[in-house]
């Protein structure tokens, strides 16, 4: 019968014994194995966490990406908007008009009670100047709300809108005249630092000629009119908004 030779003492022993029966010396380590299991067993667990864990932060960044293109994509829109609403006005001095109706003989199309070919004011809305003036109005509310969300420190006045490219050069004057309307702003705000609140309102009266509405909007962009002078909110709405 074949024997083996105990590694320590040299006895003779069985080939399938366990240990040394002269010097108790264990032959085999049966138990070496058992953690070189346990992580053959870890091992596809760990992977799978870490795939779900880098899909995780793969998808967030991916919506983080997405909704700062959305906010770049609102406040491009909002100064196209701008731009847009601008394209026609005028900045013309208080003679032009009265030199322009001497020439041609033809009275102003833009008087409180008739429109276009004489007809009421209710059924053609404003024409002219007055039209004009309602588009600058809501070009300066657009440039307003899109100062507030991009600077949270309130409304701003007609320097710092031009200066952040939301007003054309036009507006940059205290009280600038465009399209025959003089634009006064006032900018309001609270002195409580717990809880601010900030408002707006501007005033669009007619500089040159006579018989043209002025107009006055508030920072919620509801437009009141006057035929005999400055309007407020008081005022009645203007119709055509």
């Amino acid at each position: 019968m074949n024997t083996i030779n105990c590694p320590s003492c040299g006895e003779q022993l069985h080939p399938l014994a366990n240990f040394c029966g002269t010097c108790r010396r264990t032959l085999f380590q049966s138990t070496a194995i058992e953690p070189r299991a346990k992580l053959g067993r870890i091992g596809p667990a760990v992977f799978v966490f870490g795939l779900f864990l880098l899909s995780a932060m793969l998808v967030l960044a991916f919506f983080q990406l997405r909704a700062r293109q959305k906010r770049d994509d609102a406040l491009a829109t909002s100064q196209n908007g701008n731009a847009g609403l601008l394209k026609p006005l005028r900045n013309r001095n208080p003679g032009q008009d009265q030199a322009s109706q001497t020439q041609t003989g033809a009275p102003s199309d833009s008087r409180p009670e008739t429109g276009a070919h004489g007809l009421p004011r209710d059924l053609t809305g404003p024409t002219g100047d007055e039209a004009q003036a309602l588009s600058a109005l809501k070009a300066i509310l657009s440039a307003e709300m899109a100062y507030f969300a991009e600077t949270a420190k309130g409304y701003a006045t007609f320097d710092e809108l031009v200066a952040h490219h939301y007003l054309k050069p036009v507006f940059r004057s205290e009280r600038p005249i465009v399209a025959g309307y003089s634009f006064t702003l006032s900018v309001l705000g609270s002195t409580d630092a717990k809880r601010p609140s900030f408002s707006f309102h501007v005033n669009a009266d007619p500089v040159t000629g006579t018989g043209r509405r002025h107009f006055y909007m508030d920072d919620t962009g509801s437009i009141h009119f006057n035929v005999s002078g400055p309007a407020t909110d008081k005022d009645p709405f203007e119709q055509y908004q």
